[in-house]
């Protein structure tokens, strides 16, 4: 198990919110995007202050997650910045991707997908890749692409960017859900049964840039008016959600941050989270730890389109993607992996992740009013 590092003790309520700056401001070290690691703990994308989420069905994976061979890739993928200013409508219907520089896997894996979409337009559909999460948003808020696929906190980066972006649809994972929890695990002899059972009580957060495991639920504890460096006896952070649910389960702290599709069977630790992992790999009992706090749903990356977009056609590429699965099958394992189907979704379940966009990230409207 990886060492537990101490936090400062703060005695007041800046302190407790520069703490939470301090997070954020962590986050925004290069790192990976909206993709878990081990276990698939969602991990903040590198350009926000979050993964997939999970291993959300819906963003783009990491570029060592593609396996074609680049030389295969469709003479439809453009490397190169699309330009400006929006097309007509009879111009390519343009998607934007991410991946590095110069690797055009993910857009060759994605071509299923692509011919689909071409043939239910009736137009040419075109896929752009960006060589970050930056430089995607950019190009989405002004409409050099159409059509971008997200994480859940790069799509709440890029709404806040310029409100000129609306989701379509979300990928369910293979149990079915649409998003994943926060969640505070404590062992379940321990008495502790709520939050508020948790005061004085030590708390363990699952990783500095953790989405779920520690910003997430600094957040959630804000607005349930916490400040956590007065409610709880201690804190702590862990490398990781698996490692800080393992200090709880060994008796080193009284609670852990971490994540949980909360669907499926109790009993088996759910479809999927840290709870899963360990009983998959720890032979974890589940009857040994308890669920007593849970966050506001934290959605899977949506794809998304510009508001420009006229509204029939958005209306019909929401249909083609909640169609997708039953219709196309190849299509869909192309660009949704292992899911179950995609579900209509909209801008609304992804309002709470506004929080952890920094403010200079946000239009000015938005920075006012937060």
């Amino acid at each position: 198990m990886l060492p537990l590092r101490k936090l400062f003790s703060f005695g007041t309520v800046d302190t407790a919110l520069a703490m939470l700056g301090l997070a954020l401001l962590l986050s925004i070290m290069p790192g990976t995007v909206d993709n878990p690691g081990t276990p698939p703990q969602p991990q903040m994308a590198a350009s926000v202050k979050e993964a997939a989420n999970p291993a959300e069905p819906a963003p783009s994976p990491k570029p060592e997650d593609v396996r074609q061979d680049t030389a295969d890739a469709s003479s439809n993928t453009e490397t190169e910045q699309p330009a400006d200013p929006a097309p007509p409508a009879a111009a390519p219907f343009r998607i934007g991707i991410l991946a590095p520089a110069g690797d055009t896997r993910y857009a060759a894996r994605l071509e299923p997908f692509r011919t689909h979409l071409a043939a239910r337009l009736g137009r040419e559909v075109k896929i752009f890749t960006m060589p970050d999460w930056r430089t995607l948003i950019a190009a989405h808020a002004r409409h050099a692409i159409d059509y971008a696929i997200y994480g859940a906190t790069t799509y709440a980066e890029a709404w806040a960017r310029c409100r000129c972006i609306e989701p379509l649809a979300v990928a369910r994972s293979a149990d079915g859900s649409i998003g994943y929890f926060a969640i505070l695990v404590v062992n379940t002899d321990s008495g502790i049964g709520s939050l508020a059972d948790m005061a004085g009580r030590s708390l363990v957060f699952g990783g500095d840039r953790s989405i779920a495991g520690h910003l997430f639920p600094l957040v959630e504890f804000a607005n349930a008016g916490i400040n956590p460096t007065r409610h709880f006896g201690s804190l702590s952070v862990s490398g990781n959600p698996v490692d800080a649910v393992r200090s709880v389960i060994a008796g080193e702290a009284d609670g852990a941050l971490a994540w949980s599709s909360l669907k499926g069977a109790a009993g088996e630790g759910f479809g999927r989270g840290t709870l899963r992992f360990l009983v998959d790999h720890d032979g974890l009992d589940m009857s040994r730890v308890a669920v007593i706090w849970k966050s506001r749903l934290i959605p899977n990356g949506p794809h998304a389109i510009h508001s420009a977009v006229p509204a029939a056609l958005r209306d019909r590429l929401q249909r083609i993607l909640v169609d997708l699965a039953a219709d196309n099958p190849e299509a869909h394992a192309a660009v949704a992996g292992d899911g179950s189907g995609f579900t209509a979704i909209s801008h609304a379940p992804y309002a709470p992740l506004l929080k952890l966009v920094p403010r200079s990230d946000r239009i000015p409207a938005m920075a006012k009013s937060g």
